[in-house]
């Protein structure tokens, strides 16, 4: 769970009991984190893999680890939260390699470290790696960052690949 910046929970549950199949955002009353009214709940067609969120956005990584949707949800009120796609070409590849510093949300994808900020979608290594090298060279799924000094630290829990730092103070990441 999570508390949005205007106060209310965020919360997923995903019901994968054949013939009741239920992926459900989850969104509570103003400061009372204990009533999650089903008039306030959010539908997603597949399971939810992970949530974020970025300033007023609810980030919804949905689908599976290595195929989903990237979707965003928004609004001051629970009751009138506004939902959209990001990205139907960048899904999560790794739950763990979500990150945040500010209010831009991080993680790895086919393409490479996207950023998530006011909405949108961005692939900030794309100067530096392409989709074959990022995909060939370095294994996003075992990839773990670490956030110090406006910088993410990524490093690899298989060891195979050497280990990366995306400096966001320098331009172009």
């Amino acid at each position: 769970s999570l508390i949005h910046p205007a106060q209310f929970g965020v919360a997923f549950y995903n019901d994968t009991t054949p013939g009741s199949e239920d992926y459900s955002l989850y969104l509570s009353d103003y400061y009372r984190f204990h009533a999650w009214p089903e008039e306030y709940v959010v539908p997603f067609q597949a399971a939810i893999a992970a949530i974020a969120i970025s300033g007023n956005t609810i980030i919804v990584f949905e689908g599976t680890l290595t195929g989903g949707k990237v979707y965003g949800v928004a609004g001051s009120n629970p009751a009138q939260m506004a939902k959209w796609l990001i990205s139907d070409t960048a899904p999560l590849l790794n739950k763990l390699s979500i990150c945040k510093i500010g209010q831009t949300v991080y993680y790895v994808t086919y393409d490479g470290l996207a950023a998530i900020s006011g909405g949108s979608l961005e692939i900030i290594s794309k100067n530096h790696f392409s989709r074959v090298q990022w995909m060939t060279e370095y294994d996003p799924t075992t990839m773990i960052p670490k956030v110090a000094d406006n910088s993410i630290f990524i490093e690899h829990t298989s060891g195979a690949a050497a280990n990366l730092r995306f400096d966001l103070d320098e331009t172009g990441a």
